[in-house]
């Protein structure tokens, strides 16, 4: 039943006056076709699944009813007890979510991380380096640090270190200073670097001038011999691979066909 007229199982239809050739009608004109074979045991099973269907429906709005009635119900009552105590009760005073506020906690928190993650540091035997050089919603150019390092234990830790932002120019010394800063940041040893991931670029890997090259300049200059192992991101190999390959057919075929099944509601619902 919908309210107080009876309700159709197989089409959500509401028949006006409670009439056995109102419902068969209905039955008649729209589901026999469709359903006349199912008969005995099996047109009860059937029966019950569509009644547990539809009552599963109606509990999820009844549900969220209930539960914006209860809200609305504790709303008032916390206003009515502000009112007659004419102040604010102390516990939903004492909460503060205003934006300075979370702003704050979450540099508190920051900050917590960042020091928990300079206790792992200060135990790394070797550390490597990954660097990632991008440009945000503003058109500043950044570096992003991670660090992954092994203690004496061979305990192995991976972290997100820093993001620098480069205000000025991206060459291989600006990316140098800031990668330099965030070692001494954590409190790392140039000689415990044995190696280096980057994107490619001509800042990173410049035989010259590149970042890598300068660090290990910076590492023999303080009396330390080695050359980094260089690696090169796999994510960004797979891109430089995308481009080399030909696969228009392929994707002519994928595009013609997704285009196909998202163009009208119908095909969407068939193919699903």
């Amino acid at each position: 039943m919908f309210g107080d007229k009876p309700l159709c199982l197989l089409c959500n239809a509401t028949v006006a006056l409670v009439k056995e050739c109102n419902l068969k009608r209905n039955y008649t004109t729209k589901h026999s076709e469709k359903f006349y074979s199912i008969i005995g045991e099996e047109r009860k099973v059937k029966i019950n699944s569509l009644r547990g269907s539809l009552c599963k429906q109606q509990d999820i709005f009844t549900k969220q009813d209930t539960e914006s009635a209860k809200s609305t119900c504790a709303s008032f009552a916390i206003s009515e007890i502000i009112g007659r105590k004419m102040k604010p009760k102390k516990p939903v005073a004492n909460i503060s979510l205003s934006a300075r506020t979370v702003t704050r906690r979450i540099e508190d928190l920051s900050a917590d991380v960042k020091l928990s993650l300079k206790e792992l540091t200060r135990q790394f035997e070797f550390f490597a380096i990954a660097l990632d050089e991008s440009t945000d919603l503003k058109d500043t150019a950044q570096v992003a640090v991670f660090i992954r390092g092994i203690n004496a234990h061979f305990d192995i830790t991976e972290e997100f270190a820093s993001l620098v932002p480069l205000r000025d120019t991206t060459t291989g010394l600006n990316i140098f200073n800031a990668v330099k800063s965030v070692i001494d940041d954590f409190g790392l040893k140039l000689d415990d670097l044995c190696g280096m991931a980057t994107d490619g670029a001509p800042a990173m890997t410049g035989t010259v001038n590149g970042a890598v090259s300068l660090i290990e300049k910076e590492m023999r200059n303080v009396g330390f011999e080695r050359n980094l192992v260089r690696t090169h991101y796999i994510m960004h190999l797979e891109v430089l691979y995308a481009k080399s390959l030909r696969m228009q057919e392929v994707m002519r075929v994928v595009v013609k066909t997704v285009n196909f099944v998202r163009s009208r509601g119908l095909n969407h619902r068939q193919f699903q």
